[in-house]
């Protein structure tokens, strides 16, 4: 297979590298302890306690009693998925291009259809050989030989002596031997259309085949795109979750320290400990969702689930043309802010492009070519031959014979068999038919959904975003507050919780925009079970506190929804900024710089 070109329409995936919201370390955290800096955590290698900041109370620059103290647990990491997550970080760079590339070579899939498509190819040209001359030399040869026997006496004397005479031989004598090359030419004239209308019935039946074949093709890069984006978006959020970490377990070390110098009670460290605990399970959480996000691409891609696999930050999905996704340039215009098509117009380029569509169609011309091949049994069926003999020895009539012929042939009766599969074909061509309509009423039900998705997306990233600018605020105002004896942990606790919170739900939201633009660049009529990828819909849930799946050939690939921001890099540049910026679709402000896609 060649390489396709990536030049079809681009889908906007905005923003579609580290959070732009990146939470540095509130500066009036660590007002109890100057001097003291945060954590910075690298993807997926976030130190466990062991290695931190935190203490158990009892290290706090102004001593104090350990009286009554409870040790900081020992929160694990999320072990494996680390591991794989330090494997990948030496891999190579694998594209979006690349990875769809490799996904369209190696995956079984379509090399299934591929080889149906060849077999489809190859019945066409049995049907058509039916009218075709045929040819046939066939010979033979064959031996006579007689066998002679002798003959034998016996006569008895009464005195018990017998007495035998015997003559003549036993063996072959004589005998004959012939030989005959025949040489046979056959040709239909006439067969009342069956065989025409076998012939292209077989050949629409190819043609379905191979548009069957592309929109298997189409399912698996719609997957494998899915797939990828889904592997930045668990480790954005694996960076949502490190940074929040990281200020659990600063939160713990101060609360630790106030409570060795008698400014904070022992309450105070145990809500410490248990908003850490809260932040552990999150990380441990996430970075098995990045782990799990890997498996599910490298299964499409054919690899063992645990192949090390280094993805790089997108800022424009360009979708191959190889794929025929239909309505990728529609998709690239809403989510670049222009007007919003029409479902009916939308429905029109689906039905012009879609191969899943031209295949259902492909099958009812073949339904309706197998009832009119059915029907021409009734006629009947005229043929020619012509037979050459060349015999050894001389017969009668000589050496060479050349005989030729003409056959009809036509059923009188037959108890109704030709009716019974006239009848079968038309239901079979029923049944074609409705299965087209059924396909359409998807497909629109897909192009509907997919536009009130992509629509609702684009609201909620926008809300989201909004959000994230609040809760930064509120956790602002609580760590002034409880400075200030205005306010208590609890209120700071709640109000980072809260920041996760929206936090989580703003990278969701921007990944639920590009899925969105997949679901509509593809518009699939594959709606359940049963395709031929094991695709169950392309579509994805992420959400607070929700789980967002992609079904892709048998494997799950979770996105996590928990986690919370400290400080990022996108592109290459470090983002530490504590707003989003101006986001637009088409040019983000991200931590001051400006990012154009």
């Amino acid at each position: 297979m060649k390489p396709f070109v990536l030049v079809a329409g681009a889908l906007l995936l905005t923003s579609l590298g580290a959070s732009s919201w990146a939470q540095t370390t509130p500066p009036d955290q660590t007002q109890a302890a100057p001097g003291t800096p945060a954590v910075n955590t690298p993807l997926g290698d976030a130190p466990g306690p062991s290695t931190g900041v935190a203490t158990n109370g009892t290290q706090g620059t102004a001593g104090g009693s350990t009286t009554g103290l409870v040790p900081v647990p020992d929160y694990p990491t999320a072990g494996l998925a680390d591991v794989r997550e330090r494997q990948a970080a030496d891999q190579p760079v694998l594209t979006l291009g690349d990875a769809v590339l490799q996904a369209l070579r190696n995956n079984p899939t379509p090399q299934a259809a591929r080889a149906s498509v060849a077999a489809a190819l190859a019945r066409a040209g049995q049907a058509a050989s039916a009218g075709k001359l045929q040819v046939n030399l066939s010979g033979s040869e064959s031996n006579q030989r007689s066998i002679i026997g002798g003959n034998s006496s016996g006569t008895g004397t009464g005195t018990g002596t017998t007495v035998s005479t015997s003559n003549g031989l036993t063996g072959f004598l004589g005998g004959n031997s012939a030989e005959q090359l025949s040489l046979n030419a056959t040709l239909p004239i006439y067969s009342g259309g069956r065989v025409k209308n076998s012939r292209k019935a077989a050949e629409a039946a190819a043609r379905a085949q191979l548009l069957e074949s592309q929109q298997t093709e189409q399912e698996l890069a719609a997957q494998t795109i899915l797939a990828y984006v889904s592997v930045l978006q668990n480790q954005e959020l694996l960076q949502v979750a490190n940074s929040n970490l990281d200020t659990s377990r600063e939160r713990r070390r101060v609360a630790g320290v106030r409570y060795d110098a008698g400014a904070a009670a022992r309450l105070e460290v145990l809500r410490a400990d248990s908003d850490l605990s809260s932040a552990a399970q999150r990380r441990i959480a996430s970075a098995n969702g990045v782990a799990q996000s890997k498996a599910a691409l490298n299964i499409l891609l054919a690899r063992a689930p645990e192949t090390p696999v280094r993805v790089e930050s997108i800022q424009t999905l360009v979708l191959p043309t190889f794929a025929r996704f239909p309505l990728a340039d529609q998709a690239t215009a809403i989510a670049n802010g222009g007007d919003i098509p029409t479902s009916p117009d939308l429905r029109a380029i689906a039905d012009n492009s879609l191969p899943s569509l031209g295949a259902s169609r492909e099958r009812i011309n073949a339904a309706e070519y197998t009832v009119d091949a059915q029907k021409a049994q009734k006629k009947p069926s005229i043929g020619a031959s012509l037979t050459g003999l060349l015999r050894n020895p001389v017969g009668t009539v000589g050496r060479f014979l050349l005989t030729g012929g003409l056959s009809v042939a036509q059923v009188l009766l037959d108890g109704k068999r030709i009716n019974s599969q006239v009848d079968e074909a038309r239901a079979s061509l029923d049944i074609a038919r409705q299965n087209l309509t059924g396909q359409e009423l998807q497909t629109a039900n897909a192009i509907e959904g997919s536009l009130l998705s992509l629509d609702s997306a684009l609201k909620r990233q926008t809300s989201a975003e909004t959000a994230v600018l609040s809760a930064q605020e509120a956790l602002r105002a609580a760590q002034l507050g409880y400075t200030a004896g205005a306010g208590t942990q609890l209120d700071v606790i709640d109000a980072q919780n809260a920041l996760v919170s929206v936090q989580t739900d703003a990278v969701n939201a921007r990944y639920q925009v590009a899925q969105a633009q997949v679901q509509l660049a593809a518009a699939t009529a594959i709606v359940g079970s049963g395709s031929a990828t094991g695709n169950s819909g392309l579509g994805s849930s992420a959400g607070t506190g929700q789980s967002s799946t992609v079904t892709s050939s048998g494997a799950n690939q979770n996105s996590g929804s928990l986690g919370g921001t400290n400080t990022s890099t996108f592109n290459g540049s470090s983002s530490t900024g504590s707003t989003i910026g101006n986001t637009g679709i088409g040019n983000t402000n991200i931590g001051g710089t400006n990012s154009n896609f």
